[in-house]
């Protein structure tokens, strides 16, 4: 019988047939025709100095018939696949030879049985390096002191202007890495990030100085915490007698992954600068201790602060830099409070979260930035506005606060709630379309983080949406204008943010040195992390939660922050700044006038040239 689909299961009967007719049919058999089979599962790669291996898990289904032979692809990154060479073998391993050093492979195997070559593996990707080298060479001189010792077989191999690392996976915790953070510095100087969030196990280090000592260090990622090492290599102070140095450990929540997972590494390298930074003046005091961190990843989810915080009480930590968002901060506050925890937000801005106790905010509250969206919202003209918000603790804070800035005023405030996790923005720019009032000078607010993107790109298929002007918060312009088409978009629109924005100083020129992506929120972890390291130098390591509250106002008031102050109000957070408003002209984020604190009251506008932000 031909003609059949593969993978499809038929069913067959016979009857005799004679003149007077069809006989009875035979019992039903069934069966279905050979395929190809199924794609291996769970591929890994392994390097060496000389090879790569490759091992994998057979297929769940070999088609019908016996699996003869696999077939192992590979090419340079971006490349054609090529076959590999390696003979008939039905073995779920490999080793692959021949390849260039310091190219990135990637690898994939495929089943072969009688019927041909079945689908491909998962892709896996690694760099080659070729050197099982541990020394100094004359060119690269090395210091792998602070590379922490949960690592095995981990190789340096130095050459001309570059550094290959290698380094066999780590375990934590019990929990398998699922990815590591690359840095590197010139010997005691600043640690810098090569490489953030990768899983490979090797990388090369390019644009090295010849004849200059580089210290090396791997973090290692697992699923719940990133492990800092602070406490290795970064400076304990040498002395002629010995010193016994104590780690003081203290909680970060950063949300590296999800929506905010943009602000959130760029944060998280800033919260390692600003902790070797502290260190470093330990260091010059003579202190005999260092601050140490753990670094828990929310996901960007409303309950990773609870989990977070939680975690780390487990664990005897009971001051916590974080959460990053006011929906995480919300969720905890109970937690936070029931079980006596310090903690400094420095990303949450909700003025519902504004309370007289151990919580403190290195933000200034929305009821602020609400007065200014206000304040803008008049100046520009706007008689409607609809406002698109998260529905969550900060999206409805900051809207409600809007609303009651506009109390006074003519304009007219329609609201949509979405869900970024489960809301089709399709429907969100449909109730958009709905309320839009042809005899009103209309205006869209959003109140979104990384997903704005999303609704930007559904909201430029419709050209109504290109004919009012659009106002957001709280992702930077230039996070969003990435392609042409939203770009052209955007400067359609008019397309504004309004920020609080720290005045220029030493401190946060010297952040934007080390990680040039830094901004306001990780201006605020900075500080966060200063203030808290500085109150345990003052009040000692086994001061409590209510001691630490208690100095934590006075040494903020005096610290020199990143943010230009770090001045709280009787709530524990910034107490004022100024704000920026930037528009998207001309494809560009151009500056065009600020909003400045006069007598502690009001703000007023000062226009400024159409500047494009550098």
């Amino acid at each position: 019988v031909t003609g059949l689909t593969d993978g499809t299961t038929y069913e067959f009967r016979v009857s005799a047939v004679n003149g007077a007719g069809t006989g009875t049919a035979s019992g039903v058999a069934s069966t279905a025709p050979y395929t190809t089979p199924g794609a291996p599962t769970g591929l890994t790669a392994t390097p060496s100095s000389t090879s790569v291996s490759l091992s994998w898990v057979a297929p769940t289904s070999d088609g019908g018939n016996s699996i003869t032979d696999y077939t192992i692809e590979y090419r340079a990154e971006g490349g054609s696949w090529s076959v590999y060479a390696d003979g008939t073998s039905t073995t779920t391993s490999a080793t692959v030879t021949g390849l260039t050093d310091g190219t990135t492979y990637e690898f994939r195997v495929s089943a072969v049985n009688a019927m041909g070559t079945g689908k491909p593996s998962n892709v896996v990707s690694i760099l080659y390096a070729a050197f099982d080298v541990t020394t100094d060479s004359d060119d690269i001189l090395l210091n792998t002191l602070s590379i922490s010792p949960r690592f095995t077989n981990f190789l340096v191999a130095p050459d001309n202007g570059r550094v290959i690392l290698s380094w066999n996976a780590s375990q934590m915790e019990g929990q398998n890495a699922t990815g590591y953070i690359v840095q590197y510095r010139e010997h005691a100087g600043f640690w810098q990030n090569f490489l953030y969030w990768d899983s490979s196990s090797s990388i090369i280090i390019t644009n090295l100085t010849n004849n200059v000592v580089y210290d090396f260090r791997i973090i290692p990622i697992t699923d719940l915490v990133i492990e800092a090492v602070a406490e290795q290599g970064i400076g304990i102070p040498t002395s002629t007698h010995p010193v016994n140095i104590t780690t003081m450990n203290i909680g970060v929540i950063v949300s590296s992954t999800g929506a905010l997972a943009n602000e959130g590494q760029t944060i998280t390298e800033v919260i390692h600068y600003a902790v070797d930074e502290f260190n470093r003046y330990l260091e010059m005091h003579n202190r005999a201790w260092r601050l140490g961190i753990f670094i828990y990843n929310d996901d960007s989810s409303a309950s990773g602060g609870l989990t977070g915080v939680s975690a780390f009480n487990d664990a005897g930590i009971k001051t916590v830099v974080g959460p990053a968002t006011s929906a995480s901060l919300d969720g905890a506050m109970e937690y936070i409070y029931d079980n006596d925890l310090l903690v400094i937000s420095y990303g949450s801005t909700a003025p519902t979260l504004a309370h007289d106790d151990t919580v403190f905010r290195t933000t200034i509250d929305d009821s602020n930035t609400a007065k200014i969206y206000a304040a803008a919202l008049q100046h520009d003209g706007i008689s409607h506005v609809i406002s698109v918000i998260r529905d969550d603790v900060w999206g409805v804070a900051l809207n409600d606060a809007l609303r009651a800035s506009l109390t006074n005023s003519s304009i007219v405030l329609d609201e949509i709630k979405y869900h970024p996790n489960t809301t089709e923005y399709d429907e969100v720019i449909a109730q958009i379309q709905h309320n839009l009032r042809p005899d009103s000078t209309t205006a869209v607010v959003t109140f979104s983080f990384d997903e704005i993107k999303d609704i930007v790109d559904t909201a430029m298929l419709h050209e109504s949406l290109s004919k009012i002007k659009w106002y957001h918060s709280d992702t930077d312009i230039d996070f969003i204008l990435d392609n042409n088409t939203r770009r052209e978009f955007m400067s359609v629109v008019n397309f504004t943010t309004i920020t609080p924005t720290p005045p220029k100083n030493e401190i946060n020129a010297k952040i934007n040195q080390i990680v040039p992506n830094a901004g306001l929120y990780s201006y605020a972890a900075y500080d966060a992390i200063q203030i808290i390291g500085k109150t345990f130098d003052e009040l000692g390591l086994l001061a409590n939660t209510a001691a630490l509250a208690d100095a934590i106002p006075a040494i903020a008031s005096a610290h020199p922050a990143a943010l230009g102050n770090t001045t709280l109000n009787d709530a524990g957070d910034i107490a004022y700044s100024d704000y920026v408003v930037d528009t998207v002209i001309n494809g560009k984020k151009t500056t065009t006038h600020k909003y400045i604190l006069v007598d502690g009251s009001y703000y007023s506008i000062i226009h400024l040239p159409h500047v494009v932000a550098e």
